[in-house]
């Protein structure tokens, strides 16, 4: 097996670091002379200096061709210092297996680090354009499906129905299907239903006339006539009543409808484009939602999966919620390390990205150093890994073991199943830590030393 360590770096004490425990090295100053290696059996480990800064310039073209270029067992590691820039971070969870922080490496388990990856294949990477601006990318298959089909339908002149739960992104996903449409030279507009008073929602969308009602003291324009040939996102569509939505379901079918107090027809250009959170199936059987709109609206559904069904995205999402916070604190300070971006992937996330975003706005106000830490993320997170809860489901004991032993394996593994330290860690003593695994069934080693989060990964 081989066991020598390529390198992208500048830094040539990087070869005598290695070496010290126990890996040879060879250093590469570029992306070509490296990739010229990428097919042969020289190297199980290769690194990326995402220090030097030179390098960043070309890391995320460097890390997508060295991502697909090398085998699934040789490890990808990214050799950061003192946490990760959200620009270097990003790059690493693009590229790496693994995190060589030289900041600490006397804490680092240098051979779960610098050994090979156990694995079939690795997560393909897939990019999707996104016009002028930067591509969409996703390590997740489902969301890559939904993603080619809405490229496909995008300028088809037919009404979309976006689903998914709460903070799944849909209106970003109506704002996709605008821009990749051939209607992205007019303009996009929302309409949140459950935003607007009942009385008022019909003037927001069809406009008024003067006098039409008691505070209606000029006329007002619509969105159906003010999105012009454009995109109008009707979100939390459910929460319509029903005359309103018969009003919707002409104005959908034939493009006719009426500003409130008048009797002049007009007709919209618009594409619609609806979105909803709850099952529209149930709402129809309840009598809550007409049945004959459902099925207008109702041509494609663009069903967006919830975080927890694409963990493996949960860490790329995460960086680019990143960005957002620093934008919002004015702050170019924040640094993260690569096992606090794949912890996040343990969790269910039941409000999506929204509940994702704002988790890490509040971890990066309340760090002290800047450098976010997992415990920065709020106790209820960290203390548990969520579960669904089941009214007819196992007993609180029942939920307490499996608590207990998950928090027993992930820890072991996280700690390179060094006993001590990941009693220490879950603030037990060797001798209860012994007993629980025990009791719990809990083999060692776990998984031939290799972290937890990489066995998910792989």
């Amino acid at each position: 097996m081989p066991s020598a360590i390529a390198i992208l770096t500048q830094d040539p004490t990087l070869a005598d670091l290695t070496a010290a425990h126990g890996s040879p090295s060879r250093l590469f100053d570029c992306v070509g002379a490296l990739l010229d290696h990428a097919s042969s059996d020289e190297f199980s480990v290769v690194g990326i200096d995402l220090r030097d800064v030179g390098y960043q310039h070309s890391a995320f073209t460097s890390a997508m061709a060295l991502r697909d270029q090398f085998p699934p067992r040789v490890r990808l590691v990214a050799i950061t210092s003192g946490g990760m820039s959200v620009e270097q971070s990003r790059q690493a969870v693009l590229f790496a297996d693994s995190e060589l922080d030289l900041g600490d490496v006397k804490t680092q388990n240098w051979p779960a680090i610098l050994s090979p990856v156990v694995r079939a294949e690795r997560p393909a990477l897939y990019s999707v354009a996104h016009g002028q601006h930067p591509p969409i990318l996703t390590f997740s298959v489902s969301y890559r499906n939904v993603l080619e089909r809405m490229q496909r339908i995008a300028s088809m002149p037919i009404p979309i129905l976006i689903t998914g739960e709460t903070g799944t992104g849909k209106s970003t996903t109506a704002h996709y299907v605008h821009t990749w449409s051939n209607r992205v030279d007019e303009p996009f507009m929302i309409l949140a239903c459950g935003a607007v008073p009942g009385e008022l929602l019909e003037s927001d969308l069809f406009g008024h006339m003067r006098g039409a009602f008691t505070s209606a003291n000029q006329d007002r324009t619509g969105r159906l006539e003010a999105v012009a040939g454009g995109s109008l996102l009707l979100d939390e569509i459910d929460l319509l009543h029903l005359d309103q939505q018969a009003k919707l379901l002409r104005a959908v079918e034939t493009s006719e409808y009426e500003p409130v107090g008048s009797v002049e027809t007009r007709k919209t250009r618009a594409r619609f484009i609806f979105a909803s959170n709850i099952d529209l199936t149930a709402a129809v059987a309840q009598q809550r939602f007409r049945a004959d709109l459902y099925y207008r609206i109702n041509v494609l559904d663009l069903a967006l999966p919830a975080l927890r069904k694409r963990r493996e995205d949960i860490p790329l999402i995460a960086v680019n919620c990143l960005s957002e916070v620093s934008g919002q604190m004015k702050s170019n300070e924040l640094r993260v390390s690569l096992s606090f971006l794949w912890k996040l992937a343990e969790y269910d996330w039941p409000g999506n990205i929204r509940e994702m975003k704002n988790r890490i706005l509040r971890a990066a106000l309340l760090s002290p150093t800047g450098l976010l830490r997992e415990q920065d993320l709020g106790t209820e997170l960290v203390a548990t890994i969520p579960h669904t809860v089941s009214n007819s489901g196992p007993s609180l004991r029942q939920d307490r073991r499996e608590v207990e032993r998950a928090s027993i394996e992930r820890v072991l593994n996280d700690y390179g199943q060094n006993r001590t330290a990941a009693a220490k860690a879950l603030g037990i003593s060797r001798a209860t830590l012994y007993k629980k695994m025990s009791e719990y069934g809990v083999t060692y080693p776990l998984t031939n030393g290799a972290p937890a989060v990489q066995a998910r990964r792989a």
